[in-house]
């Protein structure tokens, strides 16, 4: 599966809000590549995604750009360290997430 992310850039601050929020692009990436992480649509069409990489619990905010079957083309809104549930944690234990 080949990932293509573009990344919020925030002119006022200067950087990504991902990397406002502490967390690295390169993390980002990883989150996505691993594919085992819970998905929620947003009202306002973007979606979230929550889970773990490395010793680090996040959610990812972002929209779809475009999903085939060998890419997956995502806009990244922002990111940040988030306190997982534990029935987040129980769901995420053998999730492999394909869509």
């Amino acid at each position: 599966m080949e990932w293509i992310l573009d990344f919020y850039f925030d002119l006022a601050i200067n950087t990504t809000h991902v990397e406002d929020h502490g967390l690295s692009l390169k993390e980002i990436y990883q989150f996505f590549e691993q594919e085992n992480y819970l998905e929620y649509n947003r009202k306002d069409g973007s979606f979230e995604a929550v889970g773990i990489i490395g010793s680090k619990e996040i959610k990812v905010i972002y929209r779809k750009k475009m999903n085939t079957k060998k890419k997956k083309h995502l806009f990244i809104i922002t990111a940040f360290p988030y306190i997982l549930s534990e029935l987040e944690h129980i769901n995420l234990e053998g999730y492999n997430h394909e869509n």
